[in-house]
């Protein structure tokens, strides 16, 4: 602002917006892909798979709920690190 370079750090100052679809993806954790995967289908060594579409026609970060919207694990932080944990079933 006014010429002077800072960091700014977009979210909230509680949980809930995070999990309960208020957020923009601020802060997010992007998790198995971060974007749109168009139609919400995609193959991998040509096995096809269907995503849940929350993009219109697409899968955005994960869908529904995606590792935005999960709770995470703090297993250690320092002043410039931190190491997250998440059990994905």
């Amino acid at each position: 602002k006014d010429g002077v370079v800072g960091e700014v750090a977009l979210g909230f100052d509680e949980l809930a917006p995070y999990v309960d679809g208020r957020s923009p993806y601020f802060g997010c954790v992007a998790g198995r892909y971060a974007n749109r995967i168009q139609g919400g289908r995609f193959q991998l060594d040509g096995q096809g798979y269907t995503l849940v579409t929350n993009n219109g026609p697409n899968a955005l970060h994960g869908g529904l709920v995606g590792f935005d919207k999960r709770h995470w694990v703090c297993q250690a932080a320092s002043d410039t690190s931190v190491t997250l944990a998440l059990l994905s079933e």
